[in-house]
């Protein structure tokens, strides 16, 4: 009569390098989670997005870049999804006549589509759970000390928009009602 048992599972070579676990998973995802931003990014403009490594994109220029950042909450993992683009190459990927509050709210929902399809992604669903998107924001989100980041870049016509996407451990104080408060843009 087959037994129920509870499976752990280890990977010796993550811990064997000194990385944790987060980080070995995304270092494994990596590739594949960078495709999909580029690819949700070409599907929400309609138009081819190009991947590039994080330093080839050229420095924001000062005072004009345009950053958003969309959080994503669970019970032992939280994605964080940050991204940023200079405010004169955004705008041209608008027809004339476009309000800036039209270009913002469509940022933050290019944040929104990009992280929807990160959760959507089988293999991050499996090694990080079920999460909980939040509403996006403006403005870049806040990192817990010490983790580190994925990070790449795009150009999207003549824009490039830089990205990056953190897995950080969840704050464990954080009550369900406090969780979905902070889901819903309420805090």
């Amino acid at each position: 009569m087959p037994t129920l048992e509870k499976r752990i599972e280890t990977r010796p070579q993550a811990f064997a390098m000194g990385e944790s676990l987060i980080e070995s998973e995304m270092r494994r995802l990596g590739p594949s989670l960078a495709r999909t931003v580029a690819e949700t990014a070409g599907a929400f403009f309609n138009s081819p997005a190009t991947l590039e490594a994080a330093w080839a994109a050229p420095r924001l220029p000062e005072g004009r870049a345009l950053r958003c950042s969309q959080e994503n909450i669970g019970e032992k993992y939280g994605l964080l999804c940050d991204l940023s683009a200079d405010m004169g190459e955004y705008a041209r990927l608008f027809p004339a006549g476009v309000s800036d509050s039209i270009k913002l709210d469509a940022y933050c929902e290019l944040a929104n589509c990009i992280c929807g399809a990160i959760l959507a992604d089988a293999d991050f669903a499996d090694e990080f759970g079920y999460l909980i998107p939040c509403v996006p924001c403006s403005g870049a989100g806040r990192l817990s000390a010490g983790t580190r980041s994925m990070s790449g870049a795009f150009r999207l016509k003549d824009a490039w928009i830089r990205f990056s996407l953190t897995v950080q451990a969840a704050v464990p104080a954080a009550t369900s009602a406090e969780k979905y408060r902070a889901a819903s843009g309420l805090r």
